[in-house]
């Protein structure tokens, strides 16, 4: 009877804590954003130099990386898919140098 109700318990409590665990990771990947973007709008108030439209640019970046990464499940997709998001995104950053 104690190996059924441990078998139950953990049917029961494994997802439980798995579901927690995965919005633990989007919490967390939420408030990144989220800083990412608040330091975003805080730099772009300032003189805009080339510095700080360069770290404008890597922000935003990291940024759809992120957003890539977590949200549109690129973590568990094949490798081609991964390499090409990344370069992808250090494409689009690249231009966006090349045009300041």
């Amino acid at each position: 009877m104690a190996h059924v109700r441990f078998d139950l318990a953990f049917i029961i409590s494994n997802p439980l804590f798995t579901l927690l665990n995965v919005n633990m990771k989007l919490t967390s990947t939420y408030i990144v954003l989220f800083v990412c973007t608040i330091f975003i709008a805080l730099i772009s108030g300032l003189a805009l130099s080339k510095p700080i439209i360069a770290t404008i640019v890597v922000v935003s970046v990291i940024k759809f990386l992120l957003v890539g990464f977590q949200f549109m499940e690129l973590k568990i997709a094949h490798n081609f898919w991964k390499y090409i998001f990344v370069i992808y995104s250090v494409v689009i950053g690249a231009i966006f140098f090349l045009l300041l």
